[in-house]
This record gives C-alpha cells, sequence and structure tokens, in this order.
C-alpha cells in the first residue's frame, strides 16, 4: 500500500507539471487517466489468505455450556460456508466435553470426521476453533486531506470511489470472483426454453388429437364488449 500511495503522489506530480506547463500541454495525458479515474486501480481490493479465529470459554475443567454450544455451532457454520480446508480445533487437556462438543456439532453440520486437525493445549479453559480462507480485503476510507473545493485540474478527489469498493468487498460471498472468473455450470434440463410445436388445423404437423396443443396466444386482445340496448 505504501509503494502504491507514493506511485499516485509521483503521477499527481507529473499531472500537475503538465498542466502547468502552458498551451502546449493543455490538458493531463491520456495515459495518466485510468490512474485517477479508475476506481480498482486507485482504491483495489486484495484477494489474500486470513485466518478465522474464535476462542470460547469451556470451564476450568472443560465443562462447556449452552453459550458455547452456541458460539461454536454459528463458527462451524461460517467455516462451512467459507472454505473446504480443514478446521483447526484446539482443546484443553483432558476436557472430553469440548471434544465431543465439536464433534457433535460437526456431525450436525455435515463436516467429515478427516477435515478435523485436533490439537491439544494446556490449561487456560478456553476451546480456539480456526481456520484458514481466501477473503476480500477492501480499502482503507476516510482520506479528505484536499481541499475538493479548489480543484482546477477536475481530477477525483481522494476518496472518490473508496466507499464503493470497500462494500464490494465486504459483500462478496466468494472473494475468489474477484480474482478470476467461475466455470459456467450446466443448465437445469428442465429450465430449457419451451418451443411449442405448431399444429394448423389442415397443416401436416399432426393436426387432430395426436398432434401437439397449440401455445396460448399471451397477447390476444381482449373481446369485445356488448352493445348496450338503445
Amino acid at each position: 500500500m505504501i509503494r502504491h500511495t507514493s506511485r499516485l503522489a509521483a503521477l499527481a506530480a507529473i499531472a500537475a507539471g503538465a498542466l502547468a506547463a502552458g498551451c502546449d500541454h493543455p490538458r493531463l495525458p491520456d495515459a495518466l487517466h485510468p490512474e485517477f479515474t479508475d476506481t480498482t486501480r486507485r482504491h483495489p481490493i486484495v484477494v489474500a489468505p486470513q485466518s478465522e479465529t474464535v476462542a470460547i470459554p469451556v470451564g476450568p475443567h472443560g465443562v462447556a455450556d449452552g453459550n458455547a454450544y452456541i458460539e461454536a455451532a454459528r463458527f462451524l457454520r461460517q467455516y462451512k460456508r467459507d472454505t473446504r480446508g480443514p478446521l483447526f480445533v484446539a482443546v484443553p487437556a483432558n476436557s472430553r466435553t469440548a471434544t465431543g462438543l465439536v464433534k457433535t456439532i460437526a456431525s450436525r453440520e455435515g463436516i467429515a470426521p478427516e477435515q478435523i486437525r485436533w490439537q491439544h493445549k494446556r490449561g487456560d479453559g478456553t476451546l480456539t476453533l480456526s481456520y484458514d480462507r481466501i477473503a476480500a480485503i477492501g480499502p482503507q476510507c476516510g482520506d479528505w486531506g484536499q481541499d475538493i473545493t479548489r480543484n482546477p485540474e477536475r481530477l477525483p478527489y481522494p476518496n472518490f470511489g473508496c466507499t464503493a469498493q470497500h462494500n464490494l468487498a465486504a459483500m462478496a460471498a466468494n472473494p475468489t470472483d474477484l480474482a478470476f472468473s467461475a466455470k459456467e455450470t450446466p443448465r437445469i434440463g428442465n429450465a430449457r426454453p419451451w418451443a411449442p410445436k405448431n399444429s394448423g388445423a389442415g397443416g401436416g404437423g399432426g393436426g387432430g388429437s395426436g398432434g401437439a396443443a397449440a401455445a396460448p396466444n399471451l397477447l390476444a386482445q381482449p373481446s369485445a364488449a356488448p352493445a348496450l340496448p338503445n
């Protein structure tokens, strides 16, 4: 991010020099426009690995209460939604209750036993769950250091488009879609377009009871209203 900021500062200095050069350079060079107007370059979204961790108190003897069950179930649902990698579980030593808690929730959530990596730790009284996932990290916004009321170059202000990029990163259900496009999935068989066959009264398309029924005319005009008596 520091290199990106210094690069923008250098480009801003070049742009200011080009605009101040007089009639020979009356406008910003076209090659520099994307660096200031393209929000994906000015405020990029970084797709990178990120660790998710939660520490759940289970008591000094490894006894889990209702809150521990709720927190562990919520975290395991999030794990199942975010990644297919391993789930790391660190339980206090000699804590069969915490181990059974994780096994019960994992079974109910459809998490295979081979996906869980068990670890044992000493006496802090917490059950630690963690996993690695691919996350979309949005830009840090709030740069209002420039006076936007005085902008003779008519360039976007530094914070322009930052919030949109930040929200896009937060809303991405699958962050890898921001890095490369997903493969096309096969269409559902029963969702194919319906193409009715023509079945005229005397045509050769199988008229009569054996032919295909004609498609209803959804654009037919309504019948005329009956005439009122004089």
